[in-house]
């Protein structure tokens, strides 16, 4: 039941997108002709470079559980494993990097935690980020202290004395949490900053995605990068689709729309999950041919 129930929402979203393109195509192909590569490259050039962030940042969230791999191998670990969330089910990119990380010497509950951490930490932050979008879908006037306030409330979500609550849940998992060491406040707020960094980073490069085929005032810019953020925290939240497919481009759609002509805005949605499986795939290649030989 759950499975038909996640093909049915993901038909809908995919056909709710392609009837969107399929009125609005006279547009989307003039407006693709527009396409300026000198602002693709970077912006495809950052987006690899953010996996790359993205990958560091699980090995710094290893380092708080007091596992200390390689960076090169937590890396290779992170990239080889972020593939596998495209197939069905939304666990495989897990259960790849807890067994890919274990080949690395990491301790299994812990590669565990630290899955749990990134995952919480990614929603977190990206919902921070992605507040401006939210609030204007709101209809809410943004307020800079507004989104400060945000930060830190979302931040205690990741307390320490919250995180050693979960030592008490039953089976394996509470099992799990109580013989590794949980990381301290300072540590987490650091790598909690890291990822919101990452997200505003992630926003950026955005930016220059859809200006390579549409100029962008810089109002409408800031709207545009916290949507994809926001887009990304709906794709964590609603986790059984495989890497968001569908969800996501929908949500992105939506948010783009307001800012958007339709057209852009159907282009950016749908365009930015081919620009962001072409920087994994380049991200894919990089490791494997920088690794070439070699294991974790």
């Amino acid at each position: 039941m759950r499975r038909l129930l996640t093909l049915g929402l993901a038909a809908v979203s995919i056909g709710f997108m392609a009837w969107i393109a399929a009125r609005q195509w006279p547009q989307i192909s003039a407006q693709a002709r527009s396409f300026d590569p000198l602002l693709f490259l970077p912006a495809l050039a950052g987006l690899i470079a953010l996996f790359f962030m993205d990958a560091y940042g699980w090995h710094l969230i290893l380092g708080a559980l007091g596992q200390h791999p390689p960076l090169r191998a937590s890396v290779r670990v992170w990239i080889l494993s972020s593939v596998t969330r495209y197939l069905p089910g939304g666990v495989w990119g897990y259960l790849s990097r807890a067994a890919l990380a274990r080949e690395a010497g990491v301790d299994l509950a812990a590669a565990g935690i630290s899955l749990y951490l990134e995952t919480l930490l990614l929603a977190a932050s990206s919902l921070a980020v992605g507040l401006p979008a939210l609030m204007a879908a709101a209809d809410i006037g943004f307020h800079p202290w507004l989104a400060a306030v945000f930060l830190v409330l979302l931040g205690f979500l990741m307390h320490p004395r919250l995180l050693r609550l979960s030592r008490r849940l039953p089976g394996r998992v509470g099992r799990a949490f109580s013989v590794v060491p949980l990381p301290s406040l300072p540590k987490l707020v650091r790598i909690y900053i890291f990822y919101v960094v990452f997200w505003v980073l992630m926003g950026g490069v955005f930016f220059l995605f859809i200006s390579s085929f549409h100029r962008l005032p810089s109002a409408a810019g800031v709207q545009a990068a916290s949507a994809l953020a926001l887009a990304f925290f709906i794709g964590f939240v609603v986790f059984f689709f495989p890497g968001g497919i569908g969800i996501r481009e929908a949500t992105l759609l939506l948010l783009l729309s307001p800012i958007l002509p339709p057209e852009v805005s159907v282009l950016a949605a749908v365009g930015s999950r081919l620009w962001i499986m072409l920087g994994e795939g380049l991200s894919l290649g990089l490791i494997l041919l920088i690794g070439r030989g070699k294991r974790p």
